[in-house]
């Protein structure tokens, strides 16, 4: 039986600006992964659809633009949105940690399903550890978590470059390189149309990664922008957006320093050198709060808010999208659905994603209109409260 809502529940308080940057961070992320599966594919066995010249200049903006950027920003999220959750259900409830903790518990076990049965790149279940950690920092005065998030989220990254050269001296030092030499046999046994073998594969893999100590120091960078995000939720703007105020004008002034600051990476690289790892992973954060802030004062002036509505749809039910995408992967890239992974190069991702994200929003935005939740947020917030909450809403035009 369906029964009522309890007297609070985080969906009767959401600040729709911040769907919007959500929505926004997934777009992100669904172009990036779409372009990292590319990676598995042997370099003599990925198709083009476009000229080398277009190709390499999509790659570029992508780079420049968007990767490490917009798992910045999903990450900053999810940590705003867990001290968010944490303070008002504590201030109704006495129960509210437990509530938290069961948040994170089925986050968790989702984020491992995702990546065992749909696609080993999921993240939740990184994001479900983490956060049980940020636990554990809600009484830190907000310098410190400032601090430390800041250290975390911009020089773990060196540490994961000097402990990949050492267990990983022929290969090169980045994260990527991890599965560099499972590629080709993970692509072959996507393309092979066996999914049992595909589920193996993905839980073969996943095991690996997770016994790497190089996977702490991941782990560590998205902790890092987890207190980034949850210092945000203590600032006097965040409050005033809570309210209903607005966010001040000169934070506009973070998109150009952002992208002149992320710049410098692809730049380097296309000429074949080493970027700053510390210069990239400060642009990643400092452009992604510049794209934040650039979505909150557009849509607070009124400008194309139709269209960033539609973006706060898709950031309303981020969990079932993101799920989704996952989906698309399946079936879409791999042998037992439509095997069009060797395609995915630059403007196959870039194409694809937005074909799909477009998609997203359209029925983000019908699901909306009819109903409290999106289906894997009703069941999550139900298993929360341990009770079946309403799904439809009331009165629907």
């Amino acid at each position: 039986m369906v029964k009522d809502m309890p007297e609070w529940t985080p969906s009767q308080n959401r600040i729709r600006e911040i769907d919007v940057v959500r929505g926004f961070a997934l777009f992100g992320v669904f172009w990036m992964n779409l372009q990292q599966e590319g990676l598995t594919v042997p370099t003599d066995r990925l198709i083009f659809l476009a000229p080398p010249g277009v190709e390499k200049v999509i790659g570029f903006l992508g780079e420049w633009l968007i990767h490490g950027k917009e798992q910045a920003l999903f990450s900053m999220l999810f940590g705003l949105g867990f001290a968010l959750f944490l303070d008002q259900i504590s201030q109704t409830r006495e129960d509210g940690q437990k509530l938290y903790v069961r948040r994170l518990i089925f986050l968790l076990v989702i984020g491992v399903a995702d990546a065992v049965f749909l696609w080993i790149g999921d993240i939740l279940n990184a994001f479900a550890m983490m956060g049980f950690l940020l636990l554990f920092t809600r009484r830190w005065p907000s310098w410190l978590l400032l601090g430390v998030g800041s250290v975390l989220s911009i020089f773990s990254v060196v540490g994961l470059i000097w402990l990949t050269g050492i267990l990983f001296p022929h290969h090169p030092a980045s994260w990527f390189s991890l599965d560099s030499a499972h590629a080709g046999q993970r692509f072959v046994g996507y393309q092979a149309g066996d999914y049992s073998r595909f589920v193996r594969e993905n839980a073969r893999f996943l095991e690996a990664i997770g016994t790497l100590p190089i996977f702490a120091i991941y782990l560590l960078r998205i902790f890092g922008r987890f207190m980034l995000g949850s210092w945000m939720f203590r600032q006097a703007w965040f409050r005033a957006l809570q309210l209903g105020g607005g966010l001040p004008r000169s934070f506009v002034i973070l998109l150009p320093v952002g992208l002149l600051m992320a710049l410098p990476g692809p730049v380097i690289v296309a000429m074949g050198g080493h970027p700053s790892s510390v210069l990239q992973q400060t642009a990643d954060i400092v452009l992604a709060l510049g794209y934040a802030s650039s979505l909150i004062l557009l849509y607070q002036a009124g400008k194309i808010r139709r269209l960033l509505d539609c973006l706060g749809d898709v950031g309303r039910m981020s969990l079932t999208n993101y799920l989704f995408q996952g989906l698309f992967y399946l079936l879409v890239l791999d042998g037992f659905g439509f095997d069009l992974l060797a395609y995915v190069g630059p403007t196959f991702s870039l194409a694809m994603s937005v074909a799909f994200f477009a998609l997203q929003a359209v029925a983000s935005r019908w699901w909306m209109s009819v109903f409290r939740f999106g289906p894997a947020e009703w069941i999550w917030r139900s298993f929360i409260y341990d009770k079946w909450l309403l799904l439809r809403r009331s009165s629907v035009c």
